[in-house]
């Protein structure tokens, strides 16, 4: 009798525990390679953890964070750096106080997509040296992101090319509570990744092949970059995000991405 009520109050925790949103299936600290304390230009310490990548070495994932946080994401300095994989690396000479990049010299993060350390663009022009934006390309038309019925608020816009309508990943996944990241290697490694709860998506500029968990979902069409923005076939968010159904509106092209239960899902 006990063991059929400690059964049943524990299948009920469960359910309750799974309808909140929260995951007990989650990714696992098996994903985290490293987490780097940091503290902040405000002086709050924060956390960052640094997620396995299919497509990129373990080691060399931890240094492109390092240099990412270093960056973009405005820190004082380096107080820590926790190894959870097996590596003869030595990362004690990344701790430390950081250079401020003064803000008017900063480069965006458009420019950093597009630039290598030698100020050549990456992808801005063809095998002949012409200008991308010189070159005719196939018509476009775009298409209004909803969240629930509101209005995307991002400056990157969805957009219908050769009857398939492309979404920028980054804002999109952001408004759907995800974290994501980015590590833009050289001109043929670029990988964005978004986690959200139990689910790691990770996605690489030029591949059809969207990988969430460990195991691949191949779209019909690669990820590409535009002005500076991964995009992605729209078709294929709802097997990257489970709890979302989409409404397309034809007419006037009007995408609404609803959410089950809410973005906090």
């Amino acid at each position: 009798m006990i063991n059929k009520q400690i059964f049943k109050i524990t299948t009920i925790f469960i359910f309750c525990m799974l309808l909140s949103g929260y995951s007990i299936f989650a990714f696992g600290d098996s994903n985290i390679l490293a987490d780097i304390e940091a503290v902040l230009s405000t002086g709050e310490n924060k956390i960052f953890p640094v997620y396995k990548s299919p497509f990129i070495e373990d080691v060399q994932q931890i240094k492109d964070t390092i240099s990412y946080i270093k960056e973009d994401m405005g820190i004082k300095e380096i107080i820590d750096i926790r190894i959870y994989v097996d590596t003869t690396e030595d990362f004690k000479g990344y701790m430390g106080e950081v250079e401020a990049i003064p803000q008017e010299s900063k480069p965006s993060q458009e420019e950093k997509y597009i630039r290598n350390e030698d100020g050549f663009d990456l992808i801005q022009r063809d095998d002949e040296n012409r200008l991308i934006t010189e070159i005719p390309k196939p018509q476009q038309f775009l298409v209004t992101i909803l969240i629930d019925g509101k209005p995307l608020l991002s400056n990157s816009v969805a957009y219908v090319e050769e009857g398939r309508t492309y979404i920028p990943f980054v804002p999109v996944t952001q408004a759907l509570n995800a974290t994501t990241g980015y590590n833009f290697r050289n001109e043929n490694l670029k990988v964005v990744w978004a986690t959200w709860l139990d689910r790691k998506i990770d996605i690489k500029i030029g591949d059809r092949r969207a990988i969430v968990n460990g195991k691949e979902i191949v779209m019909d069409a690669p990820a590409v970059l535009k002005d500076g923005r991964t995009y992605i076939p729209l078709r294929y968010l709802t097997d990257l995000f489970p709890h979302i159904q989409l409404e397309w509106d034809n007419q006037n092209y009007i995408v609404n991405i609803v959410t089950k239960g809410g973005v906090n899902r």
